[in-house]
């Protein structure tokens, strides 16, 4: 129970942190869509496990939710 409680406040302070701050720009981040489309294709692809994920304010929210039903 305490593990999860944990993992909750840490959701609600990266999701406070997603609010309040800009992400900056990222020299690793690929910004042509055609290099991020063949990129996920060739990862889909290839013989071995991957995920393809965009995790937003939203779906922080509801896990954030999710797991604070469970404790009750």
């Amino acid at each position: 129970m305490q593990k999860k409680y944990q993992f909750l406040e840490l959701l609600c302070q990266i999701s406070r942190h997603l609010h309040i701050y800009s992400v900056p720009s990222s020299p690793d981040r690929i910004n042509d869509p055609e290099k991020v489309s063949s990129l996920i294709r060739d990862m889909l692809t290839a013989d071995r496990p991957c995920m393809v994920a965009r995790l937003g304010s939203g779906e922080l929210e509801v896990v954030t939710s999710y797991l604070g039903q469970q404790q009750y």
